[in-house]
């Protein structure tokens, strides 16, 4: 959310310019203005549209989570030997719960993280040896 305010702040300084420029006829203040006007109000439009689709995908990672979860619950073994067995889409998710939680409370990068996802409880990958104890 800080980036974004920064480069807003930075849009109405150009602005600024810009009339400064006018007024004054200074062409320095006024092409400054402009190409300041210009990129940052470019990059504030890609960022509010960037901004559009989180909360979709943050339901998608949420999807994710209860997915693997319900996997990693009914799963009799895991005997992939592949980089997409269970236990590396387990650490995974855990991965991104962990970003979600540190970088939620960031105050330049919070805009683009959940802190709902960052509150899910980790998954835990269960041995033959727990489940057989558990039936």
């Amino acid at each position: 959310m800080g980036i974004l305010i920064s480069i807003i702040i930075a849009l109405f300084v150009g602005i600024i310019l810009v009339i400064y420029g006018m007024r004054e006829y200074s062409d320095g203040a006024s092409i400054l203005g402009w190409v300041l006007t210009i990129v940052c109000g470019v990059v504030v439009a890609i960022m509010l549209i960037c901004a559009s689709t989180l909360p979709a995908d943050f339901e998608y990672i949420e999807e994710k989570y209860n997915n693997l979860k319900a996997q990693l619950e009914e799963v009799d073994r895991d005997d992939i030997v592949t980089g997409e067995n269970l236990r590396n889409q387990a650490l995974d998710m855990n991965n991104e719960i962990s970003k979600h939680r540190c970088y939620s409370k960031n105050m330049w990068v919070s805009m683009w993280y959940s802190e709902r996802i960052g509150n899910l409880e980790p998954l835990k990958w269960k041995s033959m040896k727990e489940k057989a104890k558990e039936d």
